[in-house]
């Protein structure tokens, strides 16, 4: 085998050998990067459910007060006007 030949296998093995890691590097950090991008979907997911349920709990307590001030209204009214 000719010098040259060799010098040429050797440096197409490096070069292989840079392409391997760099892929092996990018495909690391590609999978980091969604493990974190997944971990900040799910805490903004909870953020809005416990927003949602903070405001379902307003509505419901507005219904039963609601509720409650038309029972009002009508004992008012069956004692009639000036009581």
């Amino acid at each position: 085998m000719s010098p040259e030949v060799l010098v040429a296998l050797i440096s197409l093995a490096g070069t292989v050998t840079v392409a391997v890691l760099s892929y092996l590097g990018t495909l690391r950090g590609a999978r980091q990067a969604q493990r974190e991008a997944t971990a900040l979907i799910a805490w903004r997911l909870q953020q809005l459910e416990d927003k949602v349920n903070r405001h379902n709990s307003l509505v419901e307590r507005t219904f039963r007060l609601e509720a409650r001030v038309d029972q009002a209204e009508q004992r008012l009214s069956r004692m009639g006007p000036g009581a």
